[in-house]
């Protein structure tokens, strides 16, 4: 028994396929034809895919549309592989946006479609002219194309990154310097006999906490900072004063005239 039929009969108990007859004719897909069907199967595909989780309307959502040329595709493609095209659009959308916002889960949210007719514009050189120039033969083609209209949506309800210098950053609650915000709240022109709202107040306190909050840090900052500029100075003091002191206690070496060992003779 060969290789192939012996794995063949092997893999028959785990799956339900069964191998072809041999010298028999391969049964092809039947092409689709009708545009109805084109459009009502890709309806089919995508409300299966939608995502099912609820309370998702406000979440941050994203957008993209699908454009196909019905050229391309009726009378080309079979069912399954009209069913693969759709399932892969959608499973590249949401690897592509899951690469830029990787904090959420993007599922299928919402879809549309609608007919359009473009147009093509096909310039072809079909002779030259008498100055040697190229005779240019300009054919307008209508196309008729398919657009989609596909919208994700986090269900995980997450906030966007932003990305600085190419990595994400934290996003920052307010963009004011924190006693720059301090001295506009005090400011602030305040309504006479109104009635303060609660909710108003709430806020206002949460924000004035922030505030103080942030300002306390800035202050404790601001003293470490001071604080390694006087140690920094203290060390440069003492590096400086010993390098005086020690020039100074060194005295100039004096070299000794050796004398010399003949006596001068007496004339």
């Amino acid at each position: 028994m060969g290789i192939i039929n012996e794995f063949r009969r092997n893999r028959q108990g785990h799956i339900s396929a069964t191998p072809p007859s041999e010298g028999g004719k391969t049964l092809e897909q039947q092409k689709i034809l009708d545009l109805s069907y084109l459009v009502d199967m890709m309806g089919k595909v995508l409300e299966n895919i939608k995502t099912e989780e609820g309370d998702v309307d406000k979440n941050r959502k994203h957008s993209y549309v699908w454009t196909v040329d019905i050229a391309n595709v009726l009378g080309r493609v079979d069912t399954p592989q009209w069913v693969f095209m759709i399932e892969s659009m959608i499973e590249w959308l949401v690897d592509s946006y899951t690469s830029v916002q990787p904090n959420g889960k993007w599922e299928l949210y919402d879809f549309e479609s609608r007919m359009e007719q473009n147009e093509i514009k096909r310039r072809r050189a079909v002779g030259q002219n008498q100055d040697g120039t190229p005779q240019i033969h300009e054919s307008v083609e209508p196309r008729q194309t398919l657009v989609v209209g596909l919208q994700l949506v986090d269900v995980k309800g997450e906030k966007d990154l932003i990305y600085e210098m190419g990595r994400p950053r934290k996003r920052q609650e307010n963009g004011f310097d924190p006693e720059v915000l301090k001295e506009m709240l005090r400011h602030a022109p305040q309504t006479v006999n109104a009635a303060p709202d609660p909710e108003v107040e709430k806020k206002m306190l949460a924000q004035s906490q922030q505030i103080e909050t942030q300002a306390a840090e800035l202050e404790q900052l601001r003293d470490q900072m001071r604080q390694n500029s006087e140690i920094m100075a203290g060390l440069l003091a003492e590096l400086q004063s010993g390098r005086l002191a020690q020039e100074q206690t060194e005295e100039p070496v004096k070299k000794a005239v050796p004398k010399s060992t003949t006596r001068r003779r007496k004339k």
